[in-house]
Parts: C-alpha cells; sequence; structure tokens
C-alpha cells in the first residue's frame, strides 16, 4: 500500500495500480482484511476519478465486502471506502450523497484521532471536491483554504505550492 501511495505522489498510475491489485492479492490470501478492503477502495477511487464508474463500483463492493467480515474495522480502510463512494456518487451526478459520504469519511478520520495526515487531508479535499461538483464553489474554496492552513502548521510547503498552483485556475475569483 505505501509503495502504490509513493508511486501516486511520483504520477506513476500504472505502477500505483499494479501495487495496489498486488496488495489486494496478497492480503486476501494472508487474511489480511482491511488491507485488501483498503487496496480494493483505492483502486475504486482511481477508477472513480478516472470516470469508470462500472469498476469504481466492483472494487468498492469488494472492499465493503472485506470490511463486513471484520467486526471492528480501523478507520483508515473504512475512511477510504467512505471517499470512493463519494467520488463514485459525484461521478454520478448524486452530490448530496457524495458529499455525506466525504463528511462521513472526515468524523471518523477525526474521530480516530487524525487531523493532519495525508489520509485525513485527502478526506477533506473530498468535502471540497463534492461542495465543488454541488455547486458550491466559496464553500469548496474555504475548505481548500483549511486544507492549505494545516499543511502550513504542518510544515508540508511543497505540498502547499502544488495545491496553490492546481487549485488557482479552478478557483479564479477575488478574495
Amino acid at each position: 500500500i505505501e509503495l502504490a501511495e509513493s508511486n501516486f505522489k511520483l504520477h506513476n498510475r500504472k505502477r500505483e495500480l499494479a501495487l495496489l491489485t498486488r496488495a489486494e492479492e496478497l492480503a486476501g490470501r494472508s487474511g489480511d482484511l482491511e488491507t485488501a478492503a483498503y487496496a480494493n477502495c483505492r483502486l475504486g477511487k482511481s477508477a472513480a476519478d478516472d470516470g469508470d464508474a462500472t469498476t469504481a463500483q466492483l472494487h468498492l463492493d469488494r472492499g465493503r465486502g472485506y470490511l463486513e467480515r471484520i467486526a471492528r474495522p480501523t478507520a483508515p480502510p473504512q475512511v477510504q471506502c467512505l471517499r470512493t463512494h463519494s467520488a463514485l456518487t459525484r461521478l454520478l451526478g448524486h452530490t448530496d450523497s457524495a458529499l455525506a459520504s466525504a463528511r462521513k469519511a472526515v468524523a471518523l478520520s477525526e474521530a480516530s484521532g487524525d487531523t493532519s495526515s495525508i489520509k485525513h487531508l485527502s478526506a477533506v479535499n473530498e468535502v471540497a471536491r463534492a461542495l465543488h461538483d454541488d455547486g458550491q464553489v466559496r464553500a469548496a474554496l474555504d475548505v481548500t483554504r483549511q486544507i492549505i492552513g494545516v499543511l502550513v502548521r504542518t510544515g508540508r510547503n511543497v505540498a502547499i505550492d502544488r495545491l496553490r498552483r492546481a487549485a488557482a485556475p479552478a478557483y479564479d475569483e477575488p478574495r
């Protein structure tokens, strides 16, 4: 999973997806249901972000299936599956459902004590994306500014510069 995340950061999509697929295979064989769930939901999120609703739904269903077999799953795979559901429902035009799932992901992440990791901020970013797709551009911008604030407080300047460049064209409006 960590290697797949590194390849995501390096924009090596093909390698990221291959590693996630392999992680799911190995986790499934070894009985590590949380890793299998997380990997499937990451694969589903990637598919949704690529516009492939069918594949996204397939991986989301598999991920949820793994989670259902765990008595008390930890937050990370649940958060990832909620993010995937949000991305998928955004793709399908159901922004109200997308926003609800994204907000649940953030709440679950925060309840587990995570308020500043990249995984948590990715869940917060999913809220921003759902707000934007729902036509709530100013609210989305406010959430994006919150993310930037956390990145500044935690010394992640490289990520902030990347976020600013990415957000500038989408939110080209006066303050």
